[in-house]
C-alpha cells in the first residue's frame, strides 16, 4: 500500500501496529497505521479485517504501540473505504479525567539539540504538554536550554519543542535523569501534543 506523504502527512515510524477496539469492548481488530494528517488529527489505518463496529461516525478507541508502550485514544470513523480508514482523533484520552500536567509514560529515543549543535540521542521516560523526561549518558546544567526533537510521527517531520532544564539527578547505573519544562514550540505540534497527552 503506498504510504501518503504531503499536506501535513507523514509516516509514524516509532508505531508498529495499531488496535481499534469497540467502545464497549465487543469486537478489535488490527491494523497498521499508513499516514497522520498532524493538522487535523486524523489517523489514516490499514486494517487486517473488516469490522461491524467501524462504520462512518462510530466512536471507537484507538490503541497506538510505541516500541513496547500502548497509547490509547478516543476517536471516530471519519471515513471508510473497504480496510482502509480515517479516524478522527478526540480531545480527551481514552479513559482519562482531565487533570493538569499529567505525565505519560513513553520510552522511546529521541534527540537533543542545543546551540546548533548536532543531535544527540537521549532516552525519553515520559512526557507531558509542559514537558518531559528524559535520561541522558551528559549532565545538563538547571536552566540550561535546548531543544527535544521527538519522531513519533515519522522522519519528514519531527515534533520539536524548546525547553529549560528543571532538574539533572545522577544515577548509579552511569546516566543523568533530566527533567525539562517546554518553553517554546509551534501551534500545531503544540495541538497535536494535546491531542495525544491531554492535561
Amino acid at each position: 500500500m503506498p504510504i501518503m506523504e504531503g499536506g501535513g502527512r507523514f509516516l509514524m515510524s516509532n508505531i508498529q501496529s495499531v488496535q481499534v477496539e469497540h467502545p464497549c469492548g465487543l469486537d478489535v481488530v488490527r491494523g497498521v497505521l499508513v499516514s497522520v494528517d498532524k493538522q487535523r488529527y486524523i489517523l489514516s489505518v490499514h486494517l487486517d479485517a473488516d469490522a461491524e463496529f467501524i462504520r462512518l461516525g462510530a466512536p471507537v478507541y484507538v490503541s497506538l504501540l510505541f516500541m513496547n508502550d500502548a497509547h490509547r485514544l478516543n476517536a471516530s470513523v471519519k471515513s471508510k473505504s473497504d480496510l482502509l480508514v480515517q479516524l478522527q482523533v478526540e480531545q480527551k484520552r481514552a479513559g482519562q479525567d482531565r487533570r493538569r500536567a499529567r505525565r505519560y509514560p513513553l520510552k522511546m529515543v529521541a534527540h537533543v539539540q542545543q546551540n546548533g549543535t548536532a543531535p544527540v540521542e537521549v532516552h525519553l521516560q515520559d512526557i507531558s504538554i509542559y514537558g518531559a523526561g528524559f535520561r541522558s549518558l551528559h549532565p545538563w546544567e538547571v536552566g540550561q536550554h535546548g531543544t527535544l526533537i521527538l519522531t513519533l510521527m515519522g522522519q519528514q517531520l519531527p515534533i520539536r519543542a524548546a525547553f529549560e532544564v528543571r532538574h539533572c539527578i545522577s544515577t548509579d547505573a552511569g546516566y543523568w535523569r533530566i527533567g525539562v519544562r517546554f518553553i517554546q514550540m509551534s501551534r500545531v505540534d503544540l495541538m497535536w501534543l494535546k491531542r495525544l497527552f491531554p492535561e
